[in-house]
This record gives structure tokens, sequence and C-alpha cells, in this order.
């Protein structure tokens, strides 16, 4: 029967998902999916998943296959803290391990449904980022179950975690209602409570909220960096545009001010960032944790710089088409696969150009271009698919452009790439991974502690 009541979304609907029920619905007709006039139209139309997802997608060829689709406790631990919660530490590690990797502590002790709840919670997180989708649902479906057994405890902190990491997930399949759900919930634990008194951690889950409320826009808070990067900052990060930045924002942004102020917003986020990881990282750590900050926020800056010249230069196409390929170059890095899911509208922009591109090729507009456009578009092609196995959210805001550039490389007769780009095979990312999932091989147990403890200074 059909749910009246459903958000229409695939292939669960919010209300399912919410109840943990199984969503029946009737296969949607495909519907042919309207050509793209401009490289500016983002984002794109939503496109249901049947017509996206298709039985030749590459494979994930990625630094990510090299490892075993199952964790142990440990290892979700041990990699959330280090890759995925920043330094958003709502939960203390060792308040997780007590009740996770201790066996004794039974369902009946406080605290223990709140922790697993929260602790499958992060694994969902996990498993998405690194592409183990079909997983990760199943991670997110026992945590909403453990959960539902609590939900109406809207003072306690823990739950409230639970529904702060849900929400994130969510943003990352696209189910943006649910997101907002799980969102509203978790901020909903401070109703009534006075800022002023917020201990550290309660504080560190309002930010993440904050910045939450601003991913869950459809283009995932860009255009908010670029217009409003002060009030930006603020929501992100709880304090102020440090004043040596703050003086250098133009009035108005233009071409000729345009790189002085994107460097004012990278630079200025990714010495917050980093400098909150020397307080909760191993020296070990911060290299590869400042490496892959370097590599993010260089997709940023070229991100938001093809944003500003698509919507206030589109007549500077050679400019927009060169940042577009340094995009597209970017996820030839080992990084690239660990991306979050606000990398997606830079990548998916840059597609679109190169497409535009090739469509005005095919209409004999163009020639003698000085890069090869189907490189960039296989490229593209694979970069697309390896975000969206990892976030859903992909088929909703890329989705026609993927079909277009499948269209384009089945008329060229070219093959899509199915092998890693990068030529890194030891560097700060690959050997922490290698030390983490293989610690036999070079690394004791007790070195691996060592290395992942802040208060060691020294490898």
């Amino acid at each position: 029967m059909k749910n009246y009541y459903s958000g229409k979304q695939l292939p669960t609907c919010s209300r399912c998902a919410t109840k943990g029920i199984t969503c029946e619905y009737k296969t949607p007709k495909k519907r042919k999916i309207a050509s793209i006039s401009s490289a500016s139209e983002l984002p794109a139309k939503a496109v249901s998943k049947e017509v996206v997802e298709n039985k030749d997608v590459p494979a994930d060829t990625t630094i990510v296959s090299r490892y075993s689709k199952q964790f142990t406790k440990k290892q979700i631990i041990d990699l959330y803290y280090v890759m995925i919660c920043d330094h958003y530490i709502i939960v203390e590690k060792e308040l997780l391990e007590k009740y996770i990797l201790n066996e004794e502590i039974t369902d009946q002790q406080p605290l223990k449904k709140e922790m697993n709840a929260f602790f499958h919670s992060i694994q969902a997180l996990l498993e998405q980022r690194f592409g183990f989708c079909e997983i990760a649902e199943k991670s997110a479906k026992k945590s909403r179950d453990l959960l539902s057994k609590i939900f109406d405890q809207v003072s306690n902190y823990y739950v409230a975690c639970c529904y702060s990491s849900l929400g994130i997930y969510e943003i990352g399949t696209g189910r943006g209602k649910l997101a907002k759900f799980y969102i509203k919930t978790a901020k909903f634990y401070f109703d009534g409570i006075e800022l002023e008194k917020l201990n550290n951690s309660e504080r560190l889950l309002l930010e993440l909220i904050s910045v939450m409320e601003l991913m869950i826009e459809d283009d995932l808070g860009t255009n908010k960096i670029l217009k409003d990067f002060p009030s930006y900052f603020y929501m992100a990060t709880s304090t102020s545009v440090p004043q040596q930045f703050l003086e250098k924002i133009p009035q108005q942004v233009d071409l000729s001010n345009l790189e002085t102020y994107l460097e004012v917003i990278c630079q200025s986020l990714k010495e917050f960032f980093i400098s909150k990881a020397k307080s909760t990282r191993s020296q070990f750590d911060l290299i590869w944790y400042s490496a892959g900050s370097n590599y993010y926020f260089e997709i940023v800056h070229y991100g938001l710089k093809l944003l500003f010249l698509i919507q206030n230069c589109p007549e500077y196409r050679s400019e927009i088409e060169q940042t577009a390929c340094k995009i597209t170059l970017l996820s030839d890095s080992e990084y690239f696969p660990f991306t979050t899911f606000a990398a997606i509208p830079y990548f998916t922009m840059a597609s679109r150009v190169h497409v535009q591109v090739a469509k005005e090729i095919e209409k004999g507009l163009r020639s003698n271009l000085s890069y090869d456009i189907y490189s960039m578009i296989t490229k593209d092609y694979r970069s697309l698919h390896v975000l969206k196995s990892r976030y859903k959210r992909v088929n909703v805001v890329a989705g026609s452009v993927i079909l277009e550039m499948e269209e384009i490389l089945k008329k060229r007769d070219i093959e899509p790439i199915t092998q890693a780009e990068h030529n890194s095979v030891y560097s700060p990312l690959t050997n922490f991974l290698d030390m983490l999932f293989n610690p036999d091989d070079s690394f004791s147990t007790s070195m691996i502690s060592s290395l992942m403890d802040p208060s060691q200074d020294k490898i």
C-alpha cells in the first residue's frame, strides 16, 4: 500500500527509517533527465536511485580497498577519534572504551544503553567514510533500534550525542529531512540550559550542532562561506575571525582581491582546526592530520574560487576551466577517498564545467583546448562514483551529471578509470592505516597505543 505520509525518499523514507521498519513502495518509472545548458546550474534536480546507479560502476580501487570491511571494536573507536570527530570530542574516548570494550559491564548498568547506541552511530560514520555503505546502514539501524528504547530522555546528554552522530550520517546519505530531525532533537537537549553553565563536552556538542545546521543546506554551506565568512566562521567555531585575518577581508570581493579573500578563509579555518588538533592528537597523528588538512583546504580554495567565478564572472571561461581542472586533479590524491561530504559540491561543479565544454565540442563550438577534456571527464566520472560509494547524497546533487558523463564517455568509446591515481605507497596516512590494521607487521600493540597518546611528544 502507498504510504501517504512518506517523504518519498528511496530506498527508505524518513518516517520508516526513523521507526526502523521496512519501507514498501512501488518502483518508480524512470524519467528522462533534462539536459544542462549551463555549468552554473547547481545543485542538480534530484534523480531517482534506479536511474543513477548502473551495473558498470567503476570499482573502488583507492587506498581503502586495501583494508578489511570488518572493523574490531577497538579499531572503530581509534579511527573515530583520529579520523572522524576532529576536535569535537563529545564523548571521552576512555569512557566509551570502558563501556564498549569491557564485557563485564552489562546492559542493566547506567549509561550502557546510551554508549551502545552512540558506538553504533559512530560505527556507521566510519563505515560510511570508508565506502562500506551497506554495512553502515546496518550499523545506523542498530543505533536507531537501541535509541528507540531511550529516545524520550531529552535531558540525557549522551542521547543527544547519539542524535547528533546520526544527523551527520544522514547528511551524507542525502536524507535531509531525517538529518534535520536528528539535529533538532539533539539541539533540544540545550533548551532551557544557560550557556554559561555548559561544560566543555556540552560546548563542543553545541558547536558541532551549529556546523551541522550549516551543512544541512542543499549546497552544504558553500554559499554561506563565500558571502558571509565572518558569520560562517563564528557558527563553525564559536569564536570570531582572528584580527590578523579579519582586517584582510575586503569590503567588496572581486577578481582583484579574490585570492586574498580565499587565503583568509582557508588559512584562518585551517589554523583553528590544527590548533585544536594539537591538544587532542599525538605528534604522529599531527603529521598526517596536517597533510590531510592542507589537502582539504586546497579543495575548498579552488572550489570557492570556481563558485565565485561561475556566479559572478561567467565570461571568464578560461579561468573557470583552469580552476575546474585543478579541482578534478585533486581527486588523484590518496586522501581523496577519505574526503568528507563537504567536498561534494566542489567536485560536482568541476564535473559540470567539463561536461559543458564537451557539449560545446560536440556542437563544433570549441576546439584546440589546452588540456584533454575527456581525461578530465574520465577522472570526474570516477571521483563522483568514489564519493557516491560513500555518500548517497551524490545521487541527489550529481545524478544527472554522472549520466551525462557516462554518455559522453560511451560516445568516445572511453573506459572509465578503474585504478587509483595516486602514486604514493608510503606516506603518513598509509603508514598510520597499515599500523592500525596490521600492527604485527610493523609495530607492537603497545607502540600503537603510545603513538595515539597525545601526551607522547616523540615517536
